[in-house]
């Protein structure tokens, strides 16, 4: 099964497709021109279903809903809301800002986490000269000494025994090539629970409440129907990068919409959905203009995003160096423990 398109390829897609429009071109004929597209290349089969698809006239938004594998629900149903309205130009490049952004996003996400990694493996690395080159001349020593050694001390001997360091290393090893291979077959539900697992971390929650209100605000703005509003909230619970006590929030409200209570009340019912949801939510109903309120939303909910992203960014950062010092801290003192204790002998 293809795996979903990429938020960078999607942005040069809607923005081509966009663009289309704009020039009055046939939309059939950029999607086989954009097979060629590098970003694109790994949807090449996709790309010519949907071309064929909207060349025997099936709109796009049918078109990208028989691809569920490739094409978020989400997106499928703003794109149909934007042809009935007519406004494809204008939706399709909001979309494509918006998932230029998520696209940005990502890649500082990896950046960010890109420190602690090679941290780790330098930490590694280091561990295992140390237990090669230095615990060896330690032990010997303290043998020669004579005496008790302290707890720690013994405890570093047998955690960075040579031996022992192999075998965790080809453990390590092992883990990893499991659990990447592993991610390629995971069911829908797992990854959900991987999300939830995540999404819990207090620097993390934060981002996915923003990510929530951006694309629900971006949804609304485009269907500003009733119905329309109940579809996309609808949507996201089933949504694996939604966490799922944020998804249970979600459902909270989609029932008590359907009994006739109104989105504001409903949204402000519900303690872990973003504060500025309902109050939002509460303007459009008052000022009956749901396209301006809701775009206001999504721009307030990028900003949330850039300043959860820049939290994280500075706790992660916070925690690789609170780790680090505590680990060197942790061998400095099993390994010169007995010296001191020696010294004090004498």
């Amino acid at each position: 099964m293809r795996s979903p398109i990429s938020p960078a390829a999607l942005a040069v897609l809607l923005r081509q497709i966009a663009a289309a429009h704009r020039h009055e071109v046939p939309v059939h004929e950029v999607l086989e021109l954009l097979a060629q597209e590098a970003l694109l290349v790994n949807w090449q089969e996709q790309l010519a279903a949907l071309a064929n698809a909207v060349r025997t006239g099936m709109p796009l938004a049918a078109a990208m809903r028989a691809q569920p594998e490739v094409f978020a629900a989400t997106l499928v149903d703003v794109v149909a809301a934007a042809e009935v309205r007519g406004c494809e130009v204008d939706v399709l490049t909001m979309l494509a800002d918006d998932y230029d952004h998520l696209a940005g996003a990502r890649l500082r996400l990896k950046t960010v986490l890109s420190w602690p990694i090679t941290l780790a493996v330098l930490v590694l690395a280091l561990t295992i000269a140390i237990a090669i080159f230095v615990i060896p001349t330690f032990r010997e020593m303290y043998a020669d000494a004579g005496g008790e050694l302290p707890g720690i001390t013994l405890l570093l001997f047998v955690l960075l025994d040579p031996h022992s360091v192999w075998m965790w290393l080809a453990i390590g090893v092992v883990a990893l090539a499991l659990g990447t291979a592993a991610a390629g077959w995971w069911p829908r539900r797992l990854r959900a629970l991987s999300v939830e697992g995540f999404g819990r971390l207090p620097f993390v929650e934060p981002y996915l409440k923003a990510r929530l209100a951006h694309r629900i605000a971006r949804a609304w703005q485009v269907c500003g129907a009733e119905a329309e509003l109940r579809r996309a909230v609808d949507l996201h619970l089933s949504a694996t990068t939604t966490p799922l006590r944020l998804g249970t929030a979600l459902a909270a409200v989609h029932a008590a919409v359907a009994q006739g209570a109104g989105f504001a009340q409903a949204c402000a019912a519900q303690p872990l959905l973003p504060p500025r949801l309902s109050l939002y939510v509460r303007l459009a109903e008052r000022l009956q203009a749901w396209p301006q309120t809701m775009s206001q939303l999504a721009t307030l909910a990028v900003y949330d995003e850039q300043a959860a992203l820049a939290r994280f960014e500075r706790e992660l950062v916070l925690i690789s160096y609170a780790a680090l010092g505590t680990a060197v801290g942790w061998v400095l003192l099993a390994v010169y423990l007995p010296i001191f204790r020696l010294g004090a002998l004498f």
